[in-house]
């Protein structure tokens, strides 16, 4: 996955967030650190990679590296596994860092077990506890550690990750397709390059039926989008919307209308035109209430009860 593939070595790579960025070049820098950090902030926005490009900064290498995801591992056996390793030594650099993601799910009794460890670590010691949920850490560690907040990126910011990562693989996409990503990501860069991955090799009409289904776009979404578009008679329209895994109706609706307004902007058929401005009349009510029921008549509208 792209967002894998590419995601920053280095802080002078990170785009946005200048504030975390320069709070931790000025970390690095000091003579005396603290050794448990909080990155604070939304989910997909960095705090995971700002913290592994510490440890690296800290000369920490290879197996001194410990991640864990706290969703998975919560209970108080973590805590003793880790406090049964804090006094060995680095094996590899100059370090030894834990990783500590979704830190908020650790359950109140591996919270007070970590509590000893982190006041008690040896010097090559370091704790970088990642969290969307900073007020679910109990206030013994919170008050112990030095917190970063990371923040969602502005539009410009976004723009700029999707220029660099385009330049990267040498691709051109539409320029209205890249505006619509910016929208929709919502300034979170994780969710802004999975979205550039999906729709880099569609054309703009698809990519923007991608897009306005969500994330979890499916094959499903874009075969609907093109039999409404193509006039399809009901019993195909209803037989590919019976694929769709848990339709969001309202995503749909705005995928077959990205869809239909894109096939509208681009034909130069007056007939196809005007058959195309009709659809995108159907699912477009003012009065829309975003019910399945309430799109499934439309849809049938679209195929003008056609059998």
């Amino acid at each position: 996955m792209l967002c894998q593939d590419l995601r920053p070595q280095n802080l002078e790579e990170i785009v946005g967030n200048e504030a975390v960025v320069k709070a931790l070049k000025a970390y690095l820098s000091s003579d005396v650190r603290a050794h448990t950090l909080l990155f604070q902030g939304p989910s997909g926005c960095g705090k995971t990679t700002l913290a592994r490009i510490l440890a690296r900064e800290l000369g920490c290498k290879g197996t001194d590296l410990i991640e864990y995801n706290a969703a998975n591992m919560r209970g108080i056996d973590t805590a003793r596994d880790i406090a049964s390793k804090v006094a060995i030594g680095p094996g590899w650099g100059d370090s030894t860092v834990w990783i500590l993601d979704e830190s908020h799910q650790l359950t109140s009794a591996a919270q007070e077990a970590l509590l000893k460890v982190i006041e008690d670590c040896p010097s090559h010691c370091y704790f970088f506890l990642c969290t969307t949920r900073p007020e679910k850490i109990v206030k013994t560690i919170r008050t112990r550690c030095t917190v970063y907040q990371v923040e969602t990126l502005r539009p410009a910011d976004v723009r700029k990750l999707l220029n660099q990562v385009l330049s990267l693989l040498d691709i051109e996409v539409d320029e209205e397709v890249l505006k619509a990503i910016v929208k929709s990501s919502q300034g979170t860069p994780r969710t802004a390059v999975t979205q550039l991955e999906q729709i880099l090799f569609l054309e703009p009409k698809e990519a923007f039926a991608v897009l306005a289904a969500g994330p979890e776009a499916e094959r499903d979404v874009l075969e609907l989008c093109r039999e409404v578009a193509g006039t399809a008679k009901w019993n195909v329209v209803k037989g590919v919307y019976s694929k769709l895994k848990d339709p969001d109706p309202e995503n749909v609706r705005r995928a077959v209308l990205g869809y239909l307004k894109s096939c509208l902007l681009n034909t130069e058929n007056p007939t196809e035109a005007k058959l195309f401005a009709e659809l995108i009349s159907i699912l477009s009510p003012a009065c829309y209430d975003g019910g399945e029921a309430q799109l499934l008549s439309q849809l049938f509208r679209c195929c003008a009860g056609g059998g």
